[in-house]
């Protein structure tokens, strides 16, 4: 059923990074876009959020708040993306019987 594309896996340290980097991008990408709409203020994003917390302004703190939050929930949904197209992040579940052979540091 999943992966979908099963010729690019994370099994290579070429496509690790490469994988790595579309959830960074997409992560940043869309940080940097809700950053803007915040600080514009006839945009629908900020319209929306003045409606939600009536009468009061957002302020630079809510503002990180936000994009922290936003940009975090979207890195988890990107993160679920790629698990589901590439069968990215299963590799990152160690079994109790590796747990044991790693090193210790």
């Amino acid at each position: 059923m999943y992966p979908l594309i099963k010729g690019f896996k994370a099994t290579r340290i070429r496509n690790a990074f490469m994988l790595n980097a579309m959830v960074a991008a997409f992560t940043a990408v869309l940080a940097i876009e809700l950053t803007q709409q915040i600080e514009i203020k006839k945009s629908k994003f900020y319209i929306f959020m003045n409606e939600i917390l009536p009468g009061k302004k957002i302020g630079e703190h809510m503002k990180v708040f936000i994009v922290f939050l936003t940009t975090f929930i979207s890195s988890i949904i990107v993160y679920h993306i790629l698990h589901l197209l590439f069968g990215f992040g299963a590799a990152m579940i160690i079994d109790d019987k590796f747990r044991t052979s790693l090193p210790k540091y």
